[in-house]
């Protein structure tokens, strides 16, 4: 039997795997600190962010009671839902618009025998659509939201490694997914990879793997 001991590298530690967000974490540890009074306007608003981007807009179905409790106190500190939702939801850049409507339009496949959807980004075509850090984000989503799709995938050249963005409905855990062939991992239903492969390798490999979860996928 071998022990492995971890060394600490922090002062204060706090984790949940109940938990639908990081800084729903932080607010958490916050409280923990009986450190409330330090919350400002902008602290609030960081924070209410994360917690709301995390669970999807408080949709994710791991969104439970306490996210909610931790957004009204947020709110309580300063925090504008109005606001913070329409600057990341509805204020897009011209380029990242074009982005979406090429990817929905172009590179979206839709696989019905597996009930999973997926899209694919060259460094190429980021790079004709003047994409930023951040363009890429939520187009995955796009793919769930089709009638009959279980799992989307987005997948993505950042030059040194391919991204993978998955999510899932139900019970099927992409999670899974991602940690045992994209060196990834995250929630059941929404979690992430990378592979040092090329965009089409990456492609292949995930097309191989799709046969060993095709009756979990069937099921949902």
């Amino acid at each position: 039997m071998i022990t492995i001991w971890a060394q600490a590298f922090a002062d204060f530690e706090k984790w949940s795997t109940e938990s639908a967000s990081t800084a729903g974490l932080i607010f958490e540890l916050i409280e923990d600190l009986q450190e409330q009074n330090l919350i400002d306007k902008d602290i609030a608003t960081c924070l209410y962010s994360g917690l709301m981007t995390d669970t999807g807009g408080f949709r994710h179905n791991n969104t439970r009671q306490k996210e909610f409790q931790i957004a009204t106190a947020l709110v309580g500190y300063g925090a504008d839902p109005h606001k913070i939702a329409f600057q990341i939801y509805d204020t897009n850049s011209l380029e990242r618009l074009r982005l979406t409507g090429f990817v929905l339009s172009q590179k979206l496949v839709v696989l019905p025998e597996y009930r999973t959807a997926y899209m694919t980004l060259s460094q190429d075509e980021l790079k004709s659509y003047g994409a930023q850090t951040g363009d890429t984000e939520g187009l995955v989503n796009y793919g769930l939201s089709i009638k009959g799709v279980v799992m989307a995938v987005m997948m993505y050249d950042r030059k040194e490694e391919i991204k993978l963005s998955f999510r899932s409905l139900g019970n099927f855990s992409v999670n899974e997914l991602a940690r045992k062939h994209f060196e990834g991992g995250g929630h059941r239903n929404a979690s992430g990879g990378s592979t040092k492969l090329s965009l089409e390798a990456t492609l292949k490999k995930f097309l191989e793997v799709l046969p060993e979860y095709k009756n979990q996928l069937l099921k949902e």
